[in-house]
């Protein structure tokens, strides 16, 4: 004799399935809202160790123009520093301009700067304070080699100067000086960027310290409405196009 399930039984299945489902998802949601908190407290945190190394030691983390007083001169030297190094404190000079930059390559004070931040005892982890390409890719960076990575999933730190934009097609029209950058690769959503915005900042793409790129870019498309200065986020959108968020240091 034959036998199969009955219509109760699999109805009772389909339940804890469903429950198993929801479970899961919402499961999802409450680790990616404690990431995006852990988001807003790192912003702060980074911010934070940018001003107390200035405060300490006159100048800034990358930049700065005695960094081998204190901590030493890379043995490997610092003729070309666009090439893999291990990681260590005895670091290199940057030019002292004010501009935590990637010109000239061969001081890659962008990388640099972490490892700076990291010697001075204000962020952790040990940093290369170089690419992790080599030569061919002077701006390569790579999680816990040469920048710090985030409670955020993939995304990872850096800091670049990028000074005023007008007519960019990228950047909205403004000052930017030294910049944080939050970069995502998986992307994130215009709702999860403005949620960290709009708990730090003004909630808004174009303006205030923390900002985002033109809707029209290639950059994180699509995360504003628009190009415009009162552009807002694009919270209608799910599509994971932002891949990046900007502090302003004001420095």
């Amino acid at each position: 004799m034959q036998r199969g399930f009955s219509l109760v039984e699999l109805a009772i299945v389909l339940v804890i399935l469903g429950l198993l489902t929801g479970g899961i998802l919402a499961g999802q949601s409450l680790i990616r809202a404690a990431e995006l908190r852990g988001v807003v407290s790192e912003t702060k945190k980074m911010r934070t160790a940018f001003l107390s190394f200035r405060q300490k030691y006159f100048g800034l983390p990358g930049d700065l123009a005695n960094a081998t007083a204190f901590w030493g001169t890379d043995p490997n030297g610092c003729a070309d520093k666009t090439v893999n190094a291990p990681k260590q404190q005895p670091t290199c000079d940057g030019n002292g301009n004010g501009e935590i930059s990637n010109y000239p390559y061969s001081q890659a004070e962008r990388f640099r700067s972490w490892q700076h931040l990291s010697n001075a005892g204000l962020i952790a982890g040990n940093y290369t304070g170089v690419s992790a390409g080599g030569a061919a890719a002077y701006n390569q960076a790579s999680i816990g080699e040469n920048v710090p990575g985030s409670r955020l999933g993939d995304a990872y730190w850096y800091v670049l100067y990028i000074g005023p934009r007008t007519g960019h097609a990228e950047y909205f029209d403004g000052s930017y000086g030294n910049s944080l950058f939050l970069r995502s690769t998986g992307g994130l959503q215009p709702e999860e960027l403005w949620n960290v915005d709009a708990k730090i900042d003004d909630g808004m793409p174009a303006t205030g310290r923390i900002r985002t790129t033109k809707a029209s870019g290639s950059y994180s498309p699509n995360c504003a409405v628009g190009d415009d200065a009162d552009s807002p986020y694009n919270l209608s959108s799910s599509n994971r196009d932002c891949v990046r968020l900007y502090l302003l240091l004001g420095m």
